[in-house]
């Protein structure tokens, strides 16, 4: 193929991930469109497409890393949001829909909020239906929860 064709090739490939890049969250695709567009100015100069892949796939790379580099920097110091996730059952208290027999495996089913999770008591007693717990930890789809009265005074 002639370099002007590899040209038009780099200009469309431009587009679509520059394109795309509105599409997507973050800035994952513009080092790419922009190297892209590169190696298009370069195809339409007449430089060999050998070259024209170099500075698409290194010049990606590269741009990637700065961006990466100061999205990594930006974000330092900012502490990340408490309750992301799981986590952010830990201290909430909720009702017992189905009690917890004692033992290591006991497993019943808790309210919290809306949302209704398997539970474990923390300290593998038991607990009875309605009781009033809070969330301790939780793990993977498990809350670890113990009764509301069990930690009043506690510091």
């Amino acid at each position: 193929m002639e370099p002007e064709t590899w040209g038009l090739i780099w200009l469309v490939a431009a587009a679509v991930l520059l394109g795309g890049e509105l599409i997507l969250p973050g800035f994952i695709l513009l080092p790419f469109g922009v190297s892209a567009a590169l190696a298009a100015v370069l195809g339409f100069m007449g430089v060999s497409p050998a070259i024209g892949w170099l500075v698409f796939i290194f010049g990606g790379l590269i741009g990637f890393g700065i961006l990466w580099k100061y999205a990594r920097e930006s974000l330092e110091g900012i502490p990340m949001p408490m309750g992301v996730g799981a986590d952010r059952l830990v201290g909430m208290r909720g009702t017992m829909v189905g009690e917890i027999a004692g033992g290591a495996t006991g497993r019943g089913m808790v309210r919290l909020g809306s949302e209704e999770w398997r539970a474990e008591s923390v300290d593998s007693r038991p607990i009875a239906n309605g009781v009033e717990v809070e969330v301790i930890e939780v793990k993977g789809t498990v809350v670890k929860v113990r009764t509301a009265n069990s930690f009043q005074g506690e510091f």
